[in-house]
């Protein structure tokens, strides 16, 4: 199979070398920055060679102290109180809850809405039905359990912990300094 080379005509040289040029400049320095790329990435390695021990063992350790925080705060909520933030010289633990609609039969749960909706006239059911007949978790998310019950669908809380370690703000310190200075 040969290649055969297509030619046009080009209507202004100048500007077309110009094209030509940077193309060369775009593809010099294209490859001179992989080229960079690949010397810093083998410097790198070079360097974390000596601490890939250490990194692994304060990885795993991390990882472990984590888990084990989030295991203590899920088995203890008193902890958290109103604000559901637990702070300490070392850091912080917060605690967030939130809920999703879990309908186990969509179209059963669109059918009962719509009957609510012929039986009581108060009862809009187009305010938690799309166009499509999908449920509008968003309208039906207001419900409480027992209303939500009637439509075949359950909520579903799931608890969500993260874990911040402390650090020094420097903005805050140099704040407090100037305050105690002028004090």
């Amino acid at each position: 199979m040969s290649k055969t080379k297509t030619t046009v005509e080009v209507k202004d040289p100048e500007q077309f070398k110009t094209l030509v040029e940077l193309l060369a400049i775009f593809s010099e320095v294209t490859n001179s920055l992989a080229a960079l790329e690949t010397e810093a990435n083998k410097q790198l390695f070079q360097i974390l060679e000596g601490s890939k021990a250490n990194f692994a063992l304060l990885q795993s350790t991390v990882t472990e102290a984590e888990k084990k925080i989030k295991e203590l705060a899920l088995l203890h909520p008193e902890w958290f109180g109103s604000k559901k933030t637990l702070t300490t010289p070392y850091g912080k633990v917060k605690s967030t809850s939130t809920t999703k609609l879990d309908a186990a039969n969509e179209e059963v749960s669109i059918v009962l809405i719509e009957h609510a909706g012929e039986r009581d006239k108060g009862f809009k059911a187009a305010d938690y039905l799309h166009q499509k007949k999908s449920l509008n978790l968003e309208a039906l998310e207001k419900l409480d359990d027992g209303e939500l019950a009637k439509f075949r669908i359950k909520r579903i809380k799931t608890d969500s912990i993260s874990v911040t370690p402390a650090k020094l703000d420097m903005g805050k310190a140099v704040e407090e300094a100037v305050q105690q200075e002028a004090a």
